[in-house]
This record gives C-alpha cells, structure tokens and sequence, in this order.
C-alpha cells in the first residue's frame, strides 16, 4: 500500500489515531459481547437463540471477510472504516431499542458487516505503514491498545449497568463509535492500490496456510467465550455485575503487562516455540476454569489463561508482518480474520450444544482439551513450522 507522501511527517499522529481507533474498537466490542448474552436472556431469548445469533454474526462476517480484504485495497480504507461505522452504529441503535429475535438478528448482520470492515481497514491502514523489520514495538503497542479495550469495555459496562440499565448501556456504547469516527476524520490514510487478481493468487503459499492453522488453534477459544463466558461467571460462579467488571478490569490490566514483556523478550527464532507454550498455557488453564466457582479461584485460572492469551495475540501480530505482503494488505488481513471467525464458529455451537444443561463450564473443559492437544502438536513440529515460515535465516 503507497502511502500519501503528506503523512510522511505526521506518522507518530497516526499511529497514535491507530492507538486510539483500536482502543476504542475494543472497548465496544467487549462493551457489547460481553453485555448482549445476559441482556438477551433477560429479554426472553434462550441459550439457543443467543448461540444463534452470535453464530449468525460470525458467518456473515466470514462470507464478507476475503472481498472486502479486495475493497478495501481497491477503494482506501477511509472511506471503507467510515462506512464500517455508521454500520455499528446502526447495530447498536437496534439492540439498545429492540429485543425481539428477529430484530437483534438484522442488529447482528449489520455488525458482523461492520465489524469486518472496521478491521480490515484498521490493520491493513496500520500495518501499511510499518517497516517489517522494525515492527515489534509498534506492534505491541497496538495489541496493548486492544487489551486495553478488552479491561475497560467490560468494566464501563458493567458499572452503567448498575445506574442506568442495558437498554442505555448500549446506548453509552454508540457514544464511543461517534468518537472513533471524529479520530478517523482528522487522520490521513493509506491511498488505495492498483487491483490485480493474479496478485493476489500469490499470497495462497505454505506460509500463509501456516500462519492460518496457527491462528485457528488459538481463535477457536473465542467462540466459547462469546457464548459461555459472561453466562458462566453469572450462573456458576455467581458474580454481580460490578464484580464481572472487576474481572475484566484486573486481566485487561494483567494482559497489558504480559504484552509489554513479551514484546520486548520475542525473538523471530523462538517464535513458534513461544506460541506453542503460550497456547498449551491458554488451553490448560481454559480447561480448569470450568472447576472453579468462587471469585478468588476464578480470577487466579483467569490470570494464568490469559497468560497465554497475550503471549499468543502478540505472536501472531508479528507473524503477520513476516508473511504478508505489505502491497496487498487488505486482503491479507480479510484472509487472517477469515481464520479467526473459521475458528470461532464451530467451537460458538459446540458451546451453545453443551450449554443446554445450564452447565456453562462445559464449554471450558471441551476447548480447552482441543488448544492443549493442537499445542503439544504445534511444539512437536515446531522446526518444520520455522523452517517454513523462513525463520531459521
């Protein structure tokens, strides 16, 4: 991607919007994720509805992922983010006013559009402007941004919730995109790129193929948790509110260290057998959350999965900036995040299957199994994967 030579003295401005853009992308979307599976059974929906629509969410996102990768290189992710966010607000305006089944399942179409425009255009904005040999400062910082988001989405959350209900909450949560689209106004942008399809048939090599089992090793944890998590630190664990805010205050903290640490320790060479540990770290202790029903115990398997969590995340950040192509990064990054919904959705009904007992710690023992076994096979096979990925020069 070719950037506007207008930007070339004003980069660390817009790496700072980039900072901000992630930070608050993720504050709504724990914001909303986080809050939407209680508000929905309040309203009357069951476990299998909610599943629905979330898996709903995550296959409408998936179908669009890989053209708008295409869109967004050939029409400048500007005007691709803008749209992006009028269509979050539009997702959230209809859950904040409507609670019937079919109403929230338009509010989730909407979002699962928007949600892959945002970030296709976000990433492929950000990492456009890095030099691949020098990126593992600015990478960190933006992951740190979104573990930020990850602490304080929930916890603002959870606080209003006490105050002024769900229906406002979501409400609250429209502010935040209003302020995301006054930052993508005042920062410039990539300029878009010249479409060639037979480029973009290159990308499909060993290494991306790689790069996409890693990720779906590690992304399949998230369709459990946008199904069971908030649900099982209600009904099993039987926290408040403003002690499931806590939570998310204490590991998006926790996470920000870990993150920060790993970024200054990564090594291209060890990469792999770093990943590989983190996500042996972040399966075995997702497996034991499901045994521990008290807030102390809970919060200490918490911590010690999103260990794992972090480490993991930053890994696959670098990894990008090896094996993409920086000239086509909006299809890139519509093939990554294309890996990560693959992940989720099956392990979302596989978690709302297992849900039907009430037993939310189900989904816990059952992905966290998967992530430890793909782990052990990942630091079984770790050469061969450097060895690939050209980590061994």
């Amino acid at each position: 991607m070719i950037l506007d030579l207008k930007m070339n003295n004003d980069n660390k401005k817009i790496f700072i919007s980039y900072y901000l853009l992630n930070f608050f992308y993720c504050v709504h979307y724990w914001f909303i994720m986080i809050q939407f599976p209680p508000y929905a059974k309040n309203a009357g929906l069951s476990d299998v509805q909610i599943g629905t629509i979330l898996s709903l969410y995550n296959i409408i996102s998936l179908i669009f992922m890989l053209p708008f990768g295409i869109i967004t290189d050939r029409l400048g992710a500007r005007n691709i983010i803008m749209t992006a966010s009028v269509l979050i607000l539009s997702w959230l305006g209809i859950v904040a006013f409507y609670t019937s089944f079919k109403m929230l399942i338009i509010a989730f179409i909407l979002g699962g559009i928007g949600t892959v425009l945002f970030l296709i255009s976000l990433n492929a904005a950000f990492y456009s402007m890095l030099d691949f040999d020098k990126a593992q400062k600015k990478v960190t910082f933006f992951y740190i941004a979104a573990t930020l988001g990850f602490m304080f989405g929930p916890f603002i959350g959870s606080n209003l919730l006490q105050f002024i209900g769900y229906s406002n909450t979501f409400k609250a949560d429209m502010i935040i995109i209003c302020i995301m689209m006054i930052i993508i106004l005042n920062v410039s942008w990539p300029k878009n790129v010249e479409f060639n399809i037979f480029d973009y048939l290159k990308d499909f090599n060993k290494k991306s193929f790689i790069l996409i089992l890693l990720t779906f090793v590690f992304y399949s944890h998230y369709g459990t948790e946008q199904t069971s998590y908030t649900l099982y630190m209600k009904d099993n664990v039987k926290l408040t509110d403003f002690q499931i805010g806590n939570v998310f205050i204490i590991l998006g903290f926790w996470v920000s260290l870990v993150t920060l640490l790993t970024g200054k320790l990564s090594n291209t060479k060890y990469m792999i057998l770093i990943y590989g540990s983190a996500v042996l770290i972040s399966g075995f202790f997702q497996f034991f959350t499901g045994y521990f029903k008290t807030f102390e115990t809970f919060i200490v398997m918490r911590l010690l999965h999103t260990c794992g969590d972090a480490v993991c995340s930053l890994m696959l950040g670098i990894l990008v900036t090896i094996v993409f192509n920086k000239n086509r990064l909006g299809f890139s990054f519509g093939f990554f995040l294309f890996a990560q919904l693959i992940a989720s959705i099956p392990f979302t009904y596989v978690s709302k299957a297992l849900s039907k007992t009430n037993d939310y710690s189900l989904p816990f023992y059952f992905n966290g199994a998967f992530m430890s076994f793909c782990a052990i096979l990942i630091l079984l096979y770790r050469k061969k994967l450097r060895r690939i990925l050209g980590m061994d020069k």
